[in-house]
């Protein structure tokens, strides 16, 4: 399924360059807490499953969100999820 997270519809265009850049630009812990997004958790089940302050998920939610000029978590779980991080 290749579904671009910003209009909603397939999109072959987003090759293997483009999601790789996009999955290196992200650290370790910004995949993680991607993972934890994807399961469901709220920032402060993160902060509490990764042992880390809540403003910390925050921070690193709101620069993932800014890496990846995505709008909101849903999108940012799905081009994660295209892009294979998680």
């Amino acid at each position: 399924m290749n579904v671009y997270a910003n209009k909603g519809v397939f999109d072959p265009s987003m090759g293997k360059e483009v999601r790789n850049a996009i999955a290196k630009s992200l650290t370790k812990r910004e995949r993680e807490i991607a993972e934890l997004l994807a399961k469901g958790l709220n920032d402060a089940e993160i902060a509490e499953e990764l042992k880390i302050a809540f403003l910390t998920v925050r921070t690193h939610r709101r620069n993932m969100l800014k890496k990846t000029q995505c709008k909101n978590s849903v999108e940012l779980v799905t081009l994660c999820l295209m892009c294979g991080i998680i």
